[in-house]
């Protein structure tokens, strides 16, 4: 697919210049950054476009000028995503916006303090995992399906306490069409930006239609059979937790006589908008992490010589056990880092018009941040371009608070920033301790043309690896 077409014409600020990004925006981005400086704008069709790069410039827009860069732009294929106007992560920024934010903030704050439940759906879709990689021994395997598989059923699990097979056609339909959902909102899709090509091209807008139609009906099914059985002080999932925040925040909207009301379409969709960044972004990091794995098996080594000092063979990791896992965590970290998984996060628009290290910019603009640039900086990172975990350990080899890093924020910042990334750190780091206290990962006795290894990410609203294959060995119980 084309990201940016050749109709688009760059003005570096007061700067003329005209320019054709590929397919890695990031990476033009970053290149250009080095000629025309951190800031410049690209005018894409009729919108001004401005690109931030670095840390210091980024952090100064979604940080201290938080509400006046915390917009969302009005694209084509984010009215799709959201439904019309629902949820919070594709609409601009507003009051109902912010309270819909606040809500899941405190729900999810309130379901991760609640972890028998958390544990015990993170454990029991952990035991399915392994049985399955357990029947892919002895052949070549790549993960990245089952990662979707796996991660879904565990969102959904959290959200609504249901529990899917692995051969599900209703869940594995949403999947396969998942991807388009990917290509669709990647940066400089041409209909966001021309919408009179849709009259030549529409291809986007029935792939996005036909995604949010499978989409849409299997949350609304689960969420109407979750608020039908609704138990007023019983808490059996995170809907529910939203439901009683909901309810709550009615009586006192009521009494405060805001100016907008939550309805249940505005659950509905921002349990949607849960399900669909927890799902993607998940299951592309545990891809990437086996990749890794698989390319320094040192590092391998180390995490399970961690578990192991912990856990016995057959003792399943409990929640609470995850911040003990300190080189497990790093090498997480560092996988955030180095892929970027989201590299331009999603664009942001200014709310009124602002001006950013001495450029005015109007209300209204589209705003990238890029945040690949920032992972990748040599004035902030040593060696950037090299995959080492010990960066976020100290001399202790304890892990580094990263909110001590000026120049990590792979999950964005602001108000903007995902609500739920805790929740899906811990997710992540109890599905690679449980595939590493059971299996080693190598690529030994595969064929060679299946020993093919390649991490450059490749381009989308998220980033991805390269197909690749793996074999699969149980470990030693001794």
């Amino acid at each position: 697919m084309t990201h940016i077409i050749d109709l688009i014409f760059f003005s570096i600020f007061d700067k003329g210049a005209a320019f054709r990004l590929g397919t890695a925006p990031h990476l033009d981005f970053t290149r250009m950054a080095d000629t025309y400086g951190d800031v410049f704008s690209i005018k894409i069709g009729t919108r001004l476009v401005v690109v931030l790069n670095r840390h210091k410039i980024i952090r100064e827009a979604l940080m201290k000028k938080a509400a006046v860069f915390a917009g969302r732009p009005d694209l084509y294929t984010f009215s799709i995503a959201s439904g019309g106007g629902g949820g919070m992560t594709f609409v601009d920024y507003s009051p109902k916006q912010q309270a819909l934010r606040k809500l899941t903030q405190n729900a999810i704050h309130k379901y991760l303090t609640t972890q028998e439940m958390l544990e015990k759906n993170i454990q029991a879709e952990c035991k399915r995992l392994l049985e399955y990689f357990k029947k892919q021994q002895g052949k070549p395997f790549e993960p990245r399906d089952i990662f979707k598989m796996a991660t879904s059923n565990i969102i959904l699990g959290i959200l609504f306490g249901t529990n899917f097979s692995y051969d599900n056609k209703e869940l594995q339909t949403l999947l396969h069409n998942a991807d388009d959902f990917k290509e669709c909102l990647s940066v400089g899709n041409q209909i966001d930006f021309m919408p009179w090509l849709s009259m030549f091209t529409n291809s986007c807008f029935v792939k996005l239609s036909r995604l949010f139609k499978i989409f849409r009906e299997l949350i609304n099914k689960l969420f109407l059979e979750n608020k039908l059985t609704y138990v007023d002080g019983k808490t059996r999932n995170f809907a529910d937790t939203l439901i009683k925040a909901h309810m709550d925040n009615k009586r006192i909207a009521q009494t405060e006589n805001t100016k907008y009301e939550l309805r249940d379409n505005d659950l509905l969709w921002t349990l949607a908008d849960l399900f669909g960044a927890a799902m993607d972004t998940s299951a592309v990091t545990l891809t990437f992490a086996l990749g890794y794995l698989l390319k320094y098996p040192v590092y391998q080594a180390e995490i399970q010589a961690e578990i192991d000092s912990l856990l016995d063979h057959k003792e399943a990791i409990k929640t609470e056990q995850v911040e003990k896992l300190h080189f497990l965590q790093a090498f997480l970290y560092e996988i955030f880092r180095i892929t970027s998984i989201v590299p331009t996060s999603l664009p942001h628009s200014t709310t009124a018009d602002t001006t950013l290290v001495g450029y005015h910019i109007p209300k209204g603009t589209v705003i990238l941040p890029n945040l690949w640039s920032v992972h990748h900086d040599p004035n902030v990172w040593k060696d950037p371009h090299l995959f080492n975990p010990r960066r976020f350990l100290d001399e202790k080899n304890q892990v580094i608070d990263t909110n001590t890093l000026a120049g990590f924020m792979p999950f964005s910042l602001g108000r903007r920033m995902c609500p739920g990334y805790k929740l899906g750190i811990l997710q992540i780091c109890m599905f690679l301790s449980a595939l590493l206290q059971r299996f080693n990962f190598t690529q030994d006795g595969l064929d060679a043309k299946f020993k093919i290894l390649d991490l450059t990410p490749e381009y989308g609203v998220s980033m991805k690896p390269s197909t690749f294959y793996l074999n699969v060995h149980e470990r030693n119980e001794e």
